[in-house]
């Protein structure tokens, strides 16, 4: 917005001058919302109810970097994602929370530390999963409306062993024309991360009460 708009309008006020057509169309409107136009996403900060974290040491030698998340085209237009990283204390996680309508949710942030046995179990899940195996399988998309598509992202380490996952799939059509793209077994690993990222933001309500999703 130009800064200068309100003085120039006092101005003529005084002056009792007339703004031109081409005066009155200067400043556009900030927004101009169609049917496509995505809402902004709010990124608010939960409440925790545990104790501060404080500095420490790790302690375990886990060490986790997660991501997955979906993306519609259409007319309600909408993504959504979750990301968490575990640095061998404390787990950050950020997800949607809250009411979502029609795909839209709001996203927010928070770190917790992790107690020894839910340490222990988060490096269970990830055996249970299979996800120790790198895999990558990336495919191009179309940019055509409609269209959906589906990814994940991994990054393990601990000790001497360590694994990478990278998927991007979906599906689109174009001229009356369906076409797919993404092999089973991608789509089962990113529905493995989605799902682990799941689990530990319901975790996370330990801490975080708020944090919930209402579809």
């Amino acid at each position: 917005m130009d800064n200068r708009r309100p003085w120039v309008l006092g101005l003529c006020l005084l002056v009792a001058c007339k703004s031109t057509p081409q005066e009155a169309i200067a400043t556009p409107p900030a927004e101009v919302k169609t049917e496509k136009s995505q809402p902004a996403q709010t990124h608010q900060a939960p409440t925790s109810i545990c104790p501060e974290i404080g500095e420490g040491k790790p302690v375990s030698p886990l060490r986790m970097k997660a991501v997955a998340g979906s993306r519609e085209v259409s007319k309600d237009s909408h993504s959504s994602s979750r990301t968490a990283s575990f640095d061998g204390r404390v787990l950050t996680l950020r997800g949607p929370y809250g009411k979502c309508v029609r795909g839209r949710c709001r996203h927010a942030e928070g770190q917790m530390l992790l107690l020894e046995t839910e340490i222990a179990e988060l490096s269970a899940e990830l055996d249970r999963r299979g996800l120790w195996t790198s895999m990558k399988e990336v495919h191009e998309l179309q940019p055509a409306s409609p269209s959906s598509s589906s990814h994940a992202t991994l990054e393990l380490s601990e000790g001497k062993r360590s694994a990478k996952t990278e998927v991007l799939f979906g599906r689109w059509r174009t001229k009356g024309k369906s076409e797919e793209v993404g092999s089973t077994d991608a789509i089962g690993r990113q529905q493995d991360i989605r799902q682990l990222l799941e689990a530990l933001q319901v975790r996370m309500l330990r801490c975080y009460p708020d944090l919930k999703v209402i579809y």
